[in-house]
């Protein structure tokens, strides 16, 4: 809910093909991924922030955290909730985007699909092991989308980098992002 905050001026949710039109609104997107979940501390979504560049206009910097978002996010099956953020300051300026991702993937029938997958525990000849009250095999729980996988999460950054750097380049700047 980005109503209180000051020096927002874009906002936008990001939807893949298959994922339903009513998801555009914010409220019932947030309310059923809120919904999705079994538990009361369930960790509902993936939160970025990243700096935008003060060498761009903000007409620039949106064209292109949109295209990152699409071609990084929405190209995988995310969803993405994004806002540009251009906070009042006394000193230099901050442009920077917020997004987040539920951590479930919309499925192709319009449900919710699950975050991570149980892989059983085997012993050395291959079966599974019991747990130590016997009463459910034992488990590992791995992602079932691999988003949050750190290899994935350096591509991110890798990917926003060569993309301001392709505009400066483009624009004649000296400027370059490492990553």
């Amino acid at each position: 809910d980005f109503t209180r905050k000051r020096g927002v001026v874009y906002t936008e949710i990001l939807l893949p093909e298959h994922v339903p039109r009513e998801y555009l609104d914010r409220e019932t997107l947030w309310n059923s991924v809120e919904r999705s979940e079994r538990r009361a501390d369930a960790q509902l979504a993936y939160s970025f922030e990243v700096s935008l560049q003060n060498e761009f206009s903000r007409e620039e910097n949106i064209a292109m955290l949109r295209e990152f978002l699409l071609e990084q996010f929405v190209s995988r099956g995310m969803i993405v909730d994004v806002a540009v953020h251009e906070p009042e300051t006394d000193g230099d300026p901050n442009p920077h985007f917020h997004f987040m991702v539920p951590m479930r993937p919309m499925l192709e029938n319009g449900s919710w699909g699950p975050k991570q997958k149980a892989v059983p525990v085997l012993d050395e000849n291959g079966e599974k092991i019991w747990d130590e009250k016997r009463k459910a095999w034992k488990c590992n729980y791995v992602s079932a989308t691999g988003w949050n996988s750190p290899e994935l999460l350096e591509e991110w950054r890798r990917a926003w980098c060569e993309l301001c750097n392709a505009k400066f380049a483009e624009k004649g700047l000296a400027s370059h992002l490492d990553w």
